[in-house]
């Protein structure tokens, strides 16, 4: 699948919700994630963004494991190619002994707490990343094949959707999570 994703910095997402929530349709669902990035051993010291090969997101009851090609375009917009599945929680050990066997090694973590929405192939997140604050996703999910057409038509939905929550073009952030995260670390 290609995701079109585009995520901007929240000052209120106390007041954001329930826009949000009336913009469609339905009360957003409470959600906590933990993110485990892993890589190989840098010796170069590459950027987090470049080192991280997989991610694993902790949910309640599963682990979707996600390797994406990222592209990062003008303006704060992703288009990235993922290759997604889920394994059952219980797989956890199995899991990290797996990629630990294969010589991966954990690069970074976050985690992700807040609301999310879906509808058809639109997901919106309004969540709080520990030490980066409160942040709103818009991602729309494609098939490979769109074309620039269709690509450029979701970015604009995107767009349309951030203004309709009165956040502004400067509020989006257009780096990846990981640089800032891996900022903050450097600034530590």
């Amino acid at each position: 699948m290609r995701e079109i994703e585009i995520k901007a910095h929240v000052e209120h997402p106390e007041e954001l919700k329930p826009i949000i929530d009336s913009l469609l349709d339905s009360e957003g669902t409470f959600q906590r994630k933990t993110d485990v990035y892993y890589g190989r051993k840098s010796e170069n010291n590459s950027p987090l963004s470049r080192a991280a090969q997989f991610r694993l997101r902790y949910l309640e009851d599963s682990i979707i494991i996600t390797r994406k090609s990222k592209q990062l375009q003008t303006g704060g917009v992703e288009n990235n190619s993922e290759i997604e599945f889920s394994v059952s929680i219980a797989e956890q050990q199995h899991i990290k002994k797996f990629f630990v066997s294969l010589d991966f090694v954990i690069v970074a973590e976050k985690e992700k707490t807040g609301w999310y929405w879906v509808k058809d192939n639109l997901t919106i997140e309004l969540i709080e990343i520990t030490h980066l604050g409160w942040f709103i996703e818009v991602e729309y999910l494609l098939e490979d094949v769109a074309g620039d057409d269709e690509i450029n038509a979701v970015k604009m939905k995107l767009f349309d959707f951030l203004a309709a929550c009165h956040i502004s073009k400067q509020a989006v952030e257009s780096r990846y999570y990981l640089d800032l995260i891996e900022e903050i670390s450097l600034d530590s």
